[in-house]
């Protein structure tokens, strides 16, 4: 789940110099969970960052909280 106690996917990001936090999120996008796959469609794709290159790159991120044996 991305909401629950102990989450499986964390919504990815960067803090920016000011302080504030960027996530990499388009408002009108599905997300969907099924056991351990996550899929997302993003369609438009609507944000931009304008002044970051890596901040417009990617626009709908997670990253998976398990952990994972060398």
């Amino acid at each position: 789940m991305i909401t629950a106690i102990n989450p499986t996917w964390e919504m990815g990001g960067f803090t920016l110099p000011d302080g504030t936090v960027w996530k990499y999120r388009e408002p009108n996008a599905t997300v969907i969970v099924e056991g351990d796959r996550l899929r997302v469609r993003a369609n438009p794709l609507t944000r931009s960052h304008d002044k970051l290159q890596v901040l417009d790159n990617a626009k709908h991120m997670y990253y998976s909280t398990a952990r994972f044996s060398p």
